[in-house]
Parts: C-alpha cells; sequence; structure tokens
C-alpha cells in the first residue's frame, strides 16, 4: 500500500524552550509567555506527538534565538531529508546553521540551498506530491521559486499562493487533513488556494483551529478551539487537542513546533 508522505510519519523533531523565548516575536503584543506553562504545555504537545505514533527527538535549546522552538520554519524534510530554508525574520536567520549542527544526525541527509530570498517553513503545506507556499512578509518569490528547484528533485509539484497581508505565515490559518483535503479560515479559502481540494472551513472565532498537524491517524490541535475538534471529530477524525496558549502569545502554534517525517 502507498504511504502517504504527507501525513505518515515515523519521527518529529522538537527544540527544547530556552527563558529568551519571553523574547520571542509577536504581530500583536498579548503580553510575554509565563516560561514555566510554555515548558508544560511544550510536554504534553510532545506526549501527543508520541501518541500519534512517532519517534520524537529533542533538541536542546538555544538562548541566541528566541523563536527557535519553532524548529519547522527553519526547515523543510520530504523523504526524511532536511532541506535548510532562508527565514525571513533578521533575528532567526541563523536558526537554519545551528539546526544543521546540533540536528542534522536526526535526518537521512541535511541539504542547504543557496536561496535567492526568504521562505518560512510556516508558509509550506505539504501534500503527497504538492508543495504549496504562500507569499506572504516571511516568503518572497524568489525563495519560492529556488524552493520549488530543489522539491522537483523529490518528485514534488510546487504551487504558490498568496497569503492575506493580515495573516502572518500561510499555514497560521490552513493545515492538511488528508491528501485531498485542507482545512482553512475562511479569509484564506476565499483566496482561491485550495481549488480542486476538499476544505473544511473553521468557525470565524476560531481562526487558530486552521492550524493543526495531522500524524499517521491523529490530528493534533490547540484545545482553545473546541468548536473546530468537534465538527472534526463529527467528521471522522481522531483529534487530540493540546494548549497553546503560551506560544500562541508569540505567533506560535502546533504545526511550527515540530518536524514531521519518516526515516
Amino acid at each position: 500500500m502507498r504511504r502517504h508522505r504527507s501525513f505518515e510519519f515515523t519521527h518529529a523533531l522538537c527544540r527544547q524552550p530556552g527563558r529568551s523565548v519571553t523574547d520571542g516575536l509577536r504581530l500583536e503584543d498579548m503580553g510575554n509567555p509565563d516560561f514555566e506553562t510554555l515548558c508544560t504545555q511544550h510536554e504534553i504537545y510532545i506526549k501527543a506527538l508520541k501518541e500519534a505514533g512517532v519517534e520524537v527527538n529533542i533538541l536542546p535549546s538555544q538562548d541566541q534565538f528566541p523563536d527557535s522552538i519553532f524548529v519547522e520554519d527553519a526547515a523543510l524534510v520530504l523523504d526524511g531529508v532536511a532541506i535548510l530554508l532562508n527565514p525571513g525574520a533578521a533575528s532567526r536567520a541563523g536558526e537554519p546553521q545551528v539546526l544543521k549542527e546540533d540536528g542534522g544526525t536526526f535526518f537521512k541527509d541535511i541539504i542547504q540551498p543557496k536561496f535567492s530570498g526568504p521562505i518560512d517553513g510556516g508558509d509550506i503545506l505539504c501534500f503527497d506530491n504538492i508543495v504549496m507556499v504562500g507569499m506572504s512578509a516571511r516568503t518572497s518569490d524568489a525563495g519560492a521559486d529556488d524552493l520549488a528547484k530543489v522539491v522537483a528533485k523529490f518528485g514534488y509539484h510546487l504551487v504558490k499562493a498568496q497569503t492575506p497581508p493580515e495573516i502572518l505565515h500561510f499555514k497560521s490559518h490552513c493545515s492538511l487533513l488528508n491528501e485531498t483535503t485542507a482545512i482553512s479560515t475562511q479569509a484564506l479559502m476565499t483566496s482561491g488556494c485550495f481549488e480542486g481540494f476538499n476544505i473544511v472551513v473553521v468557525p470565524q472565532d476560531e481562526p487558530q483551529g486552521s492550524n493543526v498537524i495531522r500524524v499517521n491517524e491523529k490530528v493534533i490541535m490547540a484545545e482553545e478551539a473546541p468548536k473546530t475538534a468537534k465538527m472534526l471529530r463529527d467528521l471522522g477524525f481522531d483529534v487530540l487537542q493540546v494548549p497553546t496558549s503560551e506560544v500562541a502569545k508569540i505567533d506560535g502554534a502546533v504545526s511550527c513546533c515540530s518536524l514531521r517525517y519518516s526515516l
């Protein structure tokens, strides 16, 4: 049986939050995250990944990079190979190199293409054969064009999408549920980027519910989106809810806290 490489995984990689995480970037000031609570929530998140059936490896904290807990922004992993990206925020520019130094042994291989523009992992949504990249303040056309050449070697076709200007990352408002279905906010869905896909639209007052991770037979998502969770359960998905209140204060969500892949 063909493996769905978009959501059938054997491994996940996370990074332990450092105390500098309270200085993380944010679009809106909702107050600083409480460090101890954030660490507790991070442990619950890791437990959910393990419950979904993956082996989780945890990298040490990197206090010089407050946002480095969000490992997904620094790399894209396809077929077990980590492709180091080019983060669009200046304060995060060194994160891919740090990931290469302390996390390279966890992948089949690790490559570092030369990008002529910024590209963040938070703007990249992978289906089985399509890599969808949202243009945003953190990802440029030039970065996406360079990535297209790389992912083609793995059998993927890259498709560009336009992220509405008020949205930080493409995946802040959408995720994959299976190889033919995406979950999205109304604001992103109306952009037309998911033409040809089945779309589940989250309630207007739960935009955070659109950021989920499908890991094998589980869908991991924020416990702060109960209506979305019920909707997904009613559709037959096995949902695991985790607290995300603290990472949300620094523009984080469930997808950006891990790299999921198969070896």
